[in-house]
């Protein structure tokens, strides 16, 4: 059976499959780190779940179970680890980087597992992947091409990259916390910060 989905940026996803509901149910329960989102949908209902939650639920369980793209190098992005791992390593339980690219607000936020979630900003955020601890990328519930080269750029030209988005948008590229201040502004990025990411700043 075919099921199809529109996603809030409008893009359509579809996906071809014969899983039954429960199989789709047991996927996500036995997944290692399934999203919110799968959760609700897999959850027990008193009443039947509807035609496009269904399409949702086939579609979340595939691609739970979908493989991993292995990156070429071993290892994916290995400089916005380093970065996430230099504000973890400063006492920050879940440090983020946060971006904008054309309209689309990026953060890309490092759980206490090593894992690097991509989403958006705000309530009910779009998951785009992940990076896993073995290097290998994950496909998330919405792709987005933009998504992906922001990624590359911050790995390709490193803070530069990112500070010169926080410069451009006026928030903190790392808190995103509105920046007031004219050093703050000059850099992309607050004092506070600056000290846990080991920035210069002020001068």
């Amino acid at each position: 059976m075919i099921y199809t989905v529109t996603t809030k940026q409008g893009k359509v996803i579809t996906t071809e499959t014969d899983r039954t509901i429960d199989e789709c149910r047991e996927i996500v329960r036995k997944a290692a780190n399934p999203s919110s989102f799968a959760i609700s949908l897999a959850k027990p209902r008193r009443y039947a779940l509807s035609q496009k939650q269904v399409a949702w639920l086939q579609i979340v369980a595939g691609q739970l179970i979908a493989p991993a793209v292995p990156a070429a190098s071993g290892i994916a992005f290995p400089a916005i680890r380093a970065l996430l791992q230099k504000g973890k390593d400063s006492g920050k339980q879940a440090p983020k980087l946060r971006m904008e690219i054309d309209g689309q607000k990026i953060v890309i936020g490092m759980a206490r597992s090593g894992k690097i979630n991509v989403t958006s900003a705000g309530y009910g955020s779009d998951w785009f992947g992940a990076i896993q601890l073995d290097g290998s990328w994950r496909h998330g519930k919405v792709a987005s091409d933009v998504v992906m080269g922001a990624l590359d750029s911050l790995e390709t030209e490193g803070v530069a990259f990112l500070n010169a988005n926080g410069k451009a948008t006026g928030e903190c590229c790392y808190c995103a916390k509105e920046l007031t201040t004219a050093p703050s502004l000059a850099a992309g990025y607050g004092p506070v910060c600056a000290k846990r990411y080991d920035l210069p700043w002020g001068k």
